[in-house]
């Protein structure tokens, strides 16, 4: 657990330094989402086979990082992907793990794989009212 707490705040001073290229930050961080696969994959064995092939082929389709996230067990994969990447990324997966058998392809659909992008958490904002 040490090691995960360890490379989350890694993740944070990488974010927070301006010492870094664009590519080599995305490099960085893809390479402790990996490390944080393997640690949920072998030292607390939340992992199962489908997460692992997915991050697997996330690895192989160009992603600079993949890891499971949720609570394991059968969750998501989140990977780190390019922009100029992510088209083809997707493609590729659905041909790689979801068209491969029948079982797989009947449940795809638009909710099974989704494009978002790194933003700011939840939090709170203290809004002054104007007395007028």
């Amino acid at each position: 657990m040490y090691e995960e707490a360890k490379r989350t705040e890694e993740c944070v001073r990488l974010c927070k330094s301006n010492s870094l290229s664009d590519e080599q930050l995305l490099v960085k961080i893809g390479s402790l989402m990996n490390q944080c696969h393997e640690s949920c994959r072998s030292l607390f064995q939340c992992s199962c086979d489908d997460l692992d092939e997915i991050v697997s082929l996330s690895i192989k389709f160009g992603a600079y990082g993949a890891q499971l996230c949720g609570a394991g067990w059968g969750g998501c994969a989140i990977a780190l992907v390019p922009l100029e990447k992510v088209e083809t990324f997707m493609a590729q997966i659905k041909v790689a793990y979801y068209d491969v058998d029948e079982y797989r392809k009947s449940n795809f659909d638009a909710s099974s794989m989704f494009v978002t992008k790194p933003s700011r958490g939840a939090h709170v904002e203290i809004l002054e009212m104007n007395s007028n």
